[in-house]
This record gives structure tokens, sequence and C-alpha cells, in this order.
């Protein structure tokens, strides 16, 4: 039994860090994409935007998964739920940050 629960907060933990870097990375990307003037690096700087938003959706399933999995009304996997959602908010809020 401990060793589950060692694993399991091993898994919210890289899950949170995972969560933590792709938010840190959007917020860059959106900080400096109107500052720079060249086309191919904000082409690239939109490819790894869109790349981080589908990375983030991905973390939504082993999110439900965790939650689902635990007996617990609060606990680690529910503050990761809420986390979760609170940054999804955050990176689509502005679903056209980039012009087409």
């Amino acid at each position: 039994m401990a060793m589950n629960l060692i694993q399991s907060e091993s898994i919210v933990d890289l899950v949170n860090r995972r969560i933590e870097k792709i938010a840190y990375r959007i917020r860059f990307i959106e900080g400096i994409y109107y500052q720079i003037s060249n086309k191919i690096l904000k082409e690239r700087l939109f490819s790894e935007f869109e790349n981080l938003k589908i990375n983030f959706r991905e973390i939504k399933n082993i999110i439900l998964i965790l939650e689902n999995s635990s007996k617990e009304h609060i606990g680690i996997s529910k503050l990761l739920v809420e986390k979760y959602y609170r940054f999804e908010k955050e990176i689509f809020k502005y679903n056209s940050l980039f012009p087409a």
C-alpha cells in the first residue's frame, strides 16, 4: 500500500511539473511573440505554441485517471485537477492569439 502511494505521488509530481513547464513556455511565447519581427522565428513559435497546447490537452486524460483512482475527497490529485483547469482557462482564454 505504501509503495502505491509513493508511486501515485511520483506520478502526480511528474504531471504537476509537466503542467508547470508547458504553462511557463506558453506564457513566454505569448509575451514575446509580438516583439519579434523575424517571420521564421514567429512561425517556429507558432508551431511550438500549437504543440504545447496539444501536449497540455493530452495531460487531461492522465489527470482524470488519477482523479478517478483516488479515494480521497481532497488530496494531491484533486489539487492537480484544479490546477489543470485553472491553467486551461488561462491558456485557452485567447484562442486566436496568433493571427492567421
